[in-house]
């Protein structure tokens, strides 16, 4: 998949509540987090010598700026009913 830029065998999906900004309804937000050991794409090098890795991370990891979510995530995320859950 073209568009992947963070990889590990297993993710942490965190719940919790918010107040949206705008209606002020208690609406649900859900995180994604990597766990110590996750890959990250990453650019190394500059122009015109840049190239991509795959870099292990030793922490875990909040995941932002999403654009893309495979189905089997989505799905995940979908069924979880927990405020805390790991995947395998």
């Amino acid at each position: 998949m073209d568009n992947v830029n963070k990889r590990a065998p297993w993710y942490y999906i965190a719940e919790t509540m918010r107040t949206c900004w705008s209606c002020r309804a208690r609406t649900p937000v859900i995180g994604l987090v990597m766990p110590p050991g996750h890959e990250s794409l990453e650019v190394v090098g500059y122009e015109p010598d840049e190239r991509y890795v795959w870099m292990t991370m030793g922490a875990p990891s909040f995941v932002h700026y999403v654009t893309h979510l495979p189905a089997s995530v989505v799905n995940t995320i979908e069924a979880s009913a927990w405020p805390l859950s790991r995947t395998s």
